[in-house]
Order: C-alpha cells, then sequence, then structure tokens
C-alpha cells in the first residue's frame, strides 16, 4: 500500500483540487468515527490485554493519521499548492510503513509462537527445587494474556511416584509464582 502511495504521489498529474463542504464534514465525521473506534478498541485491548485488538487499535490509529494528513493534503492542494499534496501522500507512506514495521515487531513473536519466557531463567529456577537433577524441554507460550508453559523435570529414577510427585508440585508452584504462569504441566522423567 505504501509503495502505491508513493509511486502515484509521483507519477500522476498534477490536477486542480476542489474542496467543497460537505466534503469537508464528511472527512471530519470519518476522523470523529476512528477515533472513537481506536479509543474503545485500545481500552478493549488492554482490559482483554489482547494483542490482536491492540494491532488492530494501531491499525485504526493509522487511518486516523492518514485521515489528518489526507485533510492537511486536501485543503493545501484546493488553495493551490498542489505540491504539497504529493508530500502529504509521501508522508502517509512513511507513516503506513512504520506502522506496519512496528506492527510486525509486536505480532511476529506471538504468530509464530516464540517463547513468551526465557528458557535459561526457568531452568535456573527449576534447577533451584531439591531433588530436581536436570532439566529437560522448556516450552513457554502465550494463550491470550496469560502464559502456559511445559516443562520436563528429571528426577533421582529410584523416587517414588509420590516423591517424584512432590518435586513435580514444587517446580509448579515455583515457575507460577516467580514467572506469573498461568497454566503449567510438568513432565517428570528418570534420571
Amino acid at each position: 500500500m505504501a509503495i502505491e502511495i508513493v509511486k502515484n504521489a509521483f507519477t500522476r498529474d498534477l490536477i486542480e483540487i476542489a474542496s467543497g463542504t460537505w466534503e469537508f464534514v464528511l472527512m471530519i465525521g470519518v476522523l470523529v468515527v476512528n477515533i472513537l473506534l481506536a479509543a474503545w478498541q485500545r481500552l478493549w485491548a488492554q482490559r482483554l490485554k489482547s494483542s490482536i485488538m491492540l494491532a488492530d487499535a494501531t491499525h485504526t490509529f493509522a487511518d486516523i493519521l492518514t485521515t489528518v494528513v489526507v485533510i492537511i493534503g486536501w485543503q493545501l492542494s484546493s488553495m493551490g499548492f498542489l505540491m504539497l499534496d504529493r508530500l502529504c501522500a509521501l508522508g502517509v507512506a512513511i507513516l503506513v510503513f512504520h506502522l506496519a514495521y512496528r506492527l510486525y515487531k509486536s505480532a511476529f513473536p506471538v504468530l509464530v509462537d516464540e517463547y513468551a519466557i526465557d528458557p535459561e531463567a526457568i531452568k535456573k529456577a527449576v534447577l533451584a527445587v531439591q531433588g530436581v537433577a536436570a532439566v529437560g524441554r522448556i516450552r513457554t507460550r502465550w494463550i491470550g494474556s496469560e502464559i502456559a508453559i511445559d516443562i520436563v523435570v528429571c528426577v533421582d529414577a529410584t523416587l517414588s511416584t509420590k516423591e517424584s510427585h512432590r518435586i513435580a508440585d514444587q517446580v509448579e508452584s515455583r515457575v507460577e509464582a516467580q514467572f506469573n504462569v498461568g497454566d503449567a504441566l510438568i513432565h517428570i522423567e528418570p534420571y
């Protein structure tokens, strides 16, 4: 989209732009609706701790900024400053690139199921639990606004099931408290 905006800004002919009251009122109306929508989306994104809703609120915010720049460029062009319309289009393109990059940076780790907590920090905390001989696989991910964790913990193979389960409970309690984990699954393996 941003590339198309830049291309059109510099390849189309300069034409005289007209401005009317109804068109201006309509654009202001669109701006007000987008502001209200973005505020509502951001409010609910924060309440629900939803990265997807926050991404959509950011998209709507981009629409707000784009609408403001379009109104400014349109009004300046209608006053005879035709070249400023092209500069405003370039500004919109830069804004679209910037917001797309920010969205990519925040959404990509969620979309590819990148870890939610550094595995080395978890490993260190788990190894501090008495009876843990080694830590195998560690997986963490976001599920909505909560973190889920799966850990393979190795304990002495001669321990009873009851004693192994007690160690697993201690590991679970530690990671839930230390890392604010909502769902912890601890798998015990003999060492």
